[in-house]
Protein backbone atom coordinates (compact mmCIF):
# COMPACT_ATOMS: atom_id res chain seq x y z
CA UNK A 1 0.00 0.00 0.00
CA UNK A 2 0.64 3.95 -0.20
CA UNK A 3 -0.44 6.74 1.08
CA UNK A 4 -1.14 10.03 -1.11
CA UNK A 5 -2.12 13.55 0.64
CA UNK A 6 -4.37 15.72 -1.82
CA UNK A 7 -2.79 19.16 -0.84
CA UNK A 8 -5.64 21.44 0.68
CA UNK A 9 -5.63 25.02 -1.01
CA UNK A 10 -3.26 27.75 0.28
CA UNK A 11 -1.27 25.21 1.50
CA UNK A 12 2.38 23.40 0.82
CA UNK A 13 4.33 20.42 1.39
CA UNK A 14 6.83 20.30 4.05
CA UNK A 15 10.63 18.81 4.22
CA UNK A 16 10.31 15.40 3.62
CA UNK A 17 12.06 12.10 5.98
CA UNK A 18 13.92 14.68 8.29
CA UNK A 19 14.82 12.59 10.90
CA UNK A 20 15.12 13.00 14.38
CA UNK A 21 15.91 12.26 17.61
CA UNK A 22 12.23 10.91 18.08
CA UNK A 23 12.69 8.48 15.05
CA UNK A 24 10.51 8.12 12.15
CA UNK A 25 7.38 8.71 14.08
CA UNK A 26 7.22 12.23 13.70
CA UNK A 27 8.64 13.64 10.25
CA UNK A 28 6.71 14.19 7.14
CA UNK A 29 6.73 11.14 4.96
CA UNK A 30 5.18 12.81 1.92
CA UNK A 31 6.72 13.79 -1.48
CA UNK A 32 6.87 17.56 -1.64
CA UNK A 33 5.87 17.33 -5.27
CA UNK A 34 3.52 14.74 -5.92
CA UNK A 35 1.62 14.20 -2.44
CA UNK A 36 2.69 10.19 -2.40
CA UNK A 37 4.47 8.13 -0.05
CA UNK A 38 6.73 5.22 -0.77
CA UNK A 39 4.65 1.64 -0.93
CA UNK A 40 4.92 -0.28 2.43
CA UNK A 41 3.84 -3.90 2.63
CA UNK A 42 1.53 -4.48 5.64
CA UNK A 43 1.94 -7.50 7.28
CA UNK A 44 -1.17 -9.44 8.59
CA UNK A 45 -2.22 -7.39 12.03
CA UNK A 46 -0.11 -5.01 11.58
CA UNK A 47 -1.01 -1.51 12.88
CA UNK A 48 1.72 0.70 11.11
CA UNK A 49 0.64 4.59 11.59
CA UNK A 50 4.20 6.09 11.20
CA UNK A 51 2.89 7.74 7.96
CA UNK A 52 2.47 11.40 8.23
CA UNK A 53 2.22 14.58 6.03
CA UNK A 54 3.76 17.76 6.94
CA UNK A 55 1.68 20.69 5.39
CA UNK A 56 2.10 24.70 5.92
CA UNK A 57 0.08 27.61 5.14
CA UNK A 58 1.79 30.13 2.71
CA UNK A 59 1.57 33.36 3.06
CA UNK A 60 1.13 37.08 1.54
CA UNK A 61 2.23 40.63 1.53
CA UNK A 62 1.61 43.98 -0.05
CA UNK A 63 -1.52 47.13 -0.32
CA UNK A 64 -1.06 50.28 -2.21
CA UNK A 65 0.57 53.18 -3.30
CA UNK A 66 -1.05 56.55 -3.12
CA UNK A 67 -0.75 60.31 -4.40
CA UNK A 68 -0.46 61.55 -0.85
CA UNK A 69 -2.02 65.34 -1.80
CA UNK A 70 -1.37 67.41 1.35
CA UNK A 71 1.86 65.31 1.87
CA UNK A 72 1.06 64.64 5.67
CA UNK A 73 2.45 60.58 5.23
CA UNK A 74 -1.23 59.82 5.91
CA UNK A 75 -3.74 58.12 3.37
CA UNK A 76 -6.72 60.58 3.54
CA UNK A 77 -10.11 60.54 1.86
CA UNK A 78 -10.03 61.29 -1.20
CA UNK A 79 -6.30 60.60 -2.03
CA UNK A 80 -6.27 58.36 -5.13
CA UNK A 81 -4.29 55.13 -5.90
CA UNK A 82 -1.07 55.50 -8.30
CA UNK A 83 -1.54 52.67 -10.68
CA UNK A 84 1.92 51.15 -12.50
CA UNK A 85 4.32 52.21 -10.10
CA UNK A 86 7.15 49.17 -9.72
CA UNK A 87 7.58 47.33 -6.52
CA UNK A 88 10.06 44.75 -5.48
CA UNK A 89 9.74 42.07 -2.99
CA UNK A 90 12.92 41.23 -1.33
CA UNK A 91 13.89 38.53 0.91
CA UNK A 92 15.48 38.42 3.98
CA UNK A 93 19.19 38.54 2.86
CA UNK A 94 18.06 41.90 0.46
CA UNK A 95 17.95 39.89 -2.67
CA UNK A 96 15.19 40.46 -5.32
CA UNK A 97 12.77 38.04 -5.60
CA UNK A 98 10.04 39.17 -7.44
CA UNK A 99 8.60 42.51 -8.85
CA UNK A 100 5.06 44.06 -10.26
CA UNK A 101 3.16 47.05 -10.82
CA UNK A 102 1.00 48.65 -8.81
CA UNK A 103 -2.59 47.77 -10.40
CA UNK A 104 -5.15 50.32 -11.88
CA UNK A 105 -6.27 51.45 -7.90
CA UNK A 106 -2.53 51.48 -6.88
CA UNK A 107 -2.75 48.20 -5.29
CA UNK A 108 -0.12 45.57 -5.08
CA UNK A 109 0.11 42.06 -3.58
CA UNK A 110 2.72 39.26 -3.60
CA UNK A 111 1.11 36.38 -2.88
CA UNK A 112 1.67 32.23 -2.19
CA UNK A 113 5.12 32.97 -0.59
CA UNK A 114 6.43 30.79 2.03
CA UNK A 115 6.79 31.62 5.39
CA UNK A 116 9.96 33.76 6.53
CA UNK A 117 11.61 37.30 6.19
CA UNK A 118 10.67 39.69 3.39
CA UNK A 119 10.61 43.51 2.44
CA UNK A 120 9.05 45.80 0.13
CA UNK A 121 10.72 48.52 -1.94
CA UNK A 122 8.87 50.75 -4.08
CA UNK A 123 10.36 52.29 -7.07
CA UNK A 124 9.65 55.85 -7.44
CA UNK A 125 7.81 57.06 -10.11
CA UNK A 126 9.52 59.97 -12.80
CA UNK A 127 7.93 63.20 -11.37
CA UNK A 128 6.94 62.15 -8.02
CA UNK A 129 8.99 62.44 -4.23
CA UNK A 130 7.99 59.46 -1.26
CA UNK A 131 5.99 61.21 1.74
CA UNK A 132 6.47 61.16 5.43
CA UNK A 133 7.18 57.89 6.84
CA UNK A 134 6.05 56.56 9.72
CA UNK A 135 3.27 59.26 10.80
CA UNK A 136 1.22 57.51 13.21
CA UNK A 137 -2.86 58.03 12.88
CA UNK A 138 -5.71 57.48 15.03
CA UNK A 139 -6.39 54.58 12.20
CA UNK A 140 -2.80 52.68 12.98
CA UNK A 141 -0.49 51.55 10.86
CA UNK A 142 -3.09 50.55 8.02
CA UNK A 143 -2.36 54.04 6.44
CA UNK A 144 0.47 55.29 6.87
CA UNK A 145 3.92 55.44 4.44
CA UNK A 146 6.23 52.86 5.19
CA UNK A 147 8.55 53.40 2.63
CA UNK A 148 12.01 55.31 3.64
CA UNK A 149 11.93 58.59 1.63
CA UNK A 150 15.48 58.86 0.19
CA UNK A 151 15.25 55.02 -0.62
CA UNK A 152 11.36 53.77 -1.05
CA UNK A 153 12.64 50.90 1.00
CA UNK A 154 10.56 49.09 3.83
CA UNK A 155 11.64 47.68 7.06
CA UNK A 156 12.32 43.81 6.86
CA UNK A 157 8.77 41.46 8.48
CA UNK A 158 8.68 37.86 9.54
CA UNK A 159 5.55 36.57 7.89
CA UNK A 160 4.22 33.76 10.00
CA UNK A 161 2.57 30.75 8.65
CA UNK A 162 -1.14 31.92 6.91
CA UNK A 163 -0.34 35.60 7.37
CA UNK A 164 -1.56 38.24 5.12
CA UNK A 165 0.19 41.26 5.82
CA UNK A 166 -1.48 44.25 4.42
CA UNK A 167 0.13 47.27 5.72
CA UNK A 168 2.85 48.08 3.47
CA UNK A 169 2.19 51.14 2.12
CA UNK A 170 3.70 54.04 0.48
CA UNK A 171 2.70 57.73 -0.16
CA UNK A 172 4.04 59.44 -2.85
CA UNK A 173 3.35 63.24 -4.34
CA UNK A 174 4.37 65.26 -7.25
CA UNK A 175 6.79 68.46 -6.38
CA UNK A 176 5.41 71.68 -8.01
CA UNK A 177 7.73 74.77 -9.26
CA UNK A 178 7.04 78.12 -9.02
CA UNK A 179 9.25 81.21 -10.64
CA UNK A 180 10.10 82.10 -14.11
CA UNK A 181 12.00 85.70 -15.02
CA UNK A 182 13.97 88.41 -13.59
CA UNK A 183 15.04 91.19 -16.33
CA UNK A 184 15.72 95.47 -16.09
CA UNK A 185 13.07 96.79 -17.13
CA UNK A 186 14.95 99.50 -19.43
CA UNK A 187 11.75 101.34 -20.58
CA UNK A 188 10.12 101.11 -17.11
CA UNK A 189 6.83 100.10 -19.01
CA UNK A 190 6.37 96.84 -17.42
CA UNK A 191 6.74 94.70 -20.30
CA UNK A 192 9.75 92.78 -21.29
Amino acid sequence: YSVEVIKPAGYEFTLQDQLSADGDYVDSDVDPVTGAMIVTTLEPGENDLTWDAGIYRLTSIGNFVWEDLNRNGVQDTGEPGVAGVTVNLKDGTGAIVDTMTTDGSGYYMFENLLPGDYSVEVIKPAGYEFTLQDQLSADGDYVDSDADPATGAMIVTTLEPGENDLTWDAGIYRSASLGDYVWEDLNRNGVQ
